[in-house]
């Protein structure tokens, strides 16, 4: 009888730790299952550039600081405005970095030019929402010297409509995609100082 005293509360525990031990929290960062693409075939592309590949120094602070070229295909029927949002969330700071923010691009455009400058309307359409540090225009990835590369996580979103907000940063924008995203893709760059 002890023995069956003793192993059911083993047992019991054995099983419970096992049931636990898939129940970790997130990481912070999770990259996507589909690098670039999602199952509506929304795609995008940084420059001509591999997923989880380096970005180049001309588009960081070490280099020129420019912007990259993206472009994106598989834009989905009844699509009213694209957004895209350049973030890394392994800066040092609560809730990660954001170093672009665009929004109301017109669904026939197929990307976004390199080195745009700062200006709010972009030409072709779109607008430059504000960036981590408060302002209009693509800030380049600087993480701190001497740390590991950082992701960086370029997300375009096909919405049914256009938005509102005159000078959305990431998180206004964020709020207002429930309910209108129809198509998303992203794809993760790669770079460290």
């Amino acid at each position: 009888m002890k023995r069956i005293a003793i192993l059911l509360p083993l047992s019991a525990f054995l099983i419970l730790c096992l049931l636990l031990s898939g129940c970790t929290g997130p990481s912070p960062y999770t990259p996507p299952n589909a690098p670039g693409a999602t199952p509506e075939n929304l795609t995008i592309q940084v420059d001509t550039l591999a997923p989880g590949s380096t970005l180049p120094v001309e588009y960081t602070c070490a280099g020129a600081g420019s912007s990259p070229v993206i472009s994106w295909t598989g834009v989905p029927a009844g699509t009213q405005s694209l957004v895209l949002i350049l973030h890394d969330p392994d800066a040092p700071l609560s809730g990660g970095f954001t170093h672009w923010v665009v929004y109301n691009i017109p669904p026939d455009l197929t990307g976004i030019p390199g080195n745009v400058s700062s200006a709010r309307e972009l030409p072709g359409g779109g607008f430059q929402g504000q960036n981590g540090r408060g302002s209009v225009g693509y800030v380049p990835p600087c993480p701190p010297a001497g740390s590991s590369p950082h992701h960086y996580v370029f997300q375009v979103y096909a919405l049914d409509t256009t938005l509102d907000n005159p000078n959305p940063n990431r998180s206004a924008i964020l709020a207002d995609l429930p309910g209108h995203t129809i198509g998303e893709a992203q794809v993760v760059m790669m770079f460290g100082r």
